[in-house]
């Protein structure tokens, strides 16, 4: 998950990286969608390489039931995403 990738790249990089914080850089980077109706979708191209994979649900919300993105890394997604921001210097 994003949460147990934020932990991990705390303990590499030596500095507290949220869960949020960890959404809005992958968000930042393309890796995430940010428009209203697909936040937090795995951009297709990282799905097709294999990085992420995610669930859908609906939701209610004040403009009707809409879909919702739950990300999560791959194993081959964890150790990119390890490697681009685990470095102490990022």
């Amino acid at each position: 998950s994003i949460g147990m990738m934020a932990i991990i790249l705390s303990q590499t990089t030596g500095r507290k990286i949220s869960s949020i914080t960890l959404f809005e850089m992958l968000r930042r980077d393309n890796f995430l969608c940010s428009t209203e109706t697909e936040k937090n979708r795995p951009r297709q191209t990282w799905v097709d390489k294999g990085i992420f994979k995610y669930r859908t649900y609906p939701a209610q919300t004040s403009i009707g039931i809409v879909h919702k993105f739950t990300p999560y890394l791959t194993p081959k997604g964890r150790a990119y995403i390890e490697n681009k921001y685990g470095k102490k210097d990022n």
